[in-house]
């Protein structure tokens, strides 16, 4: 099962959530083949990213002020950037030990097989469950167990991202400034400042 390559659709919506030292983090990937998003929402700010060939577009709310910020991705260093954030693979085949089958239950009228990983990352152990749909043979959920914390991930097909109107307001910045506001964000919704 692990030797497919279409385990997850290729235009892919990936929801995350998981709890970590009391801060509750919510993330969301989107893959297609014109344009990736990804998304941060944590208790005090959140933040979306719209990534093209071309540029980044970038929405930020911190203690309830709204941003819009864009930049031009000129070369392939910045765009590598971006990619290595949008890994959509759930668990990297390579680091998977061990896989087990559990059982086939029923939700919400749909049959999923469970099949229990057990990882290894060359830093840190772990387990994940994937939920099959029998049917369809595709992924549609992932609980994750690494390092004390659960990340429960759905996943659904999606036909294509939008970059909200709102972005035709947005002030011109580069791939730096939109990293600092990951930073910031990050900072901000774990109750620390910048300042």
């Amino acid at each position: 099962y692990f030797e497919r390559e279409d385990t997850i659709p290729e235009n892919v919506k990936i929801t995350a959530s998981t709890e970590q030292m009391g801060m509750t983090m919510d993330m969301t990937m989107a893959h297609t083949a014109d344009m990736d998003m990804v998304a941060y929402s944590l208790a005090e700010a959140n933040m979306n990213m719209y990534i093209s060939k071309e540029k980044v577009y970038c929405r930020y709310e911190i203690q309830g002020q709204e941003t819009w910020i864009w930049a031009p991705i000129t070369n392939d260093l910045e765009a590598a950037q971006f990619e290595s954030m949008m890994d959509d693979s759930l668990v990297e085949p390579d680091y998977i030990t061990a896989c087990a089958y559990r059982e086939s239950i029923e939700e919400d009228g749909v049959v999923y097989d469970l099949l229990d990983l057990s990882i290894d990352d060359g830093f840190s152990t772990g387990t994940a469950t994937y939920f099959v749909n029998r049917e369809s043979q595709k992924v549609e959920k992932c609980v994750m167990e690494q390092d004390g914390s659960t990340v429960v991930c759905l996943i659904e097909e999606i036909d294509s991202i939008e970059v909200p109107e709102a972005s035709e307001n947005a002030t011109e910045g580069t791939v730096e400034d939109v990293a600092g506001v990951m930073m910031a964000v990050i900072l901000a919704g774990s109750g620390m400042t910048t300042e």
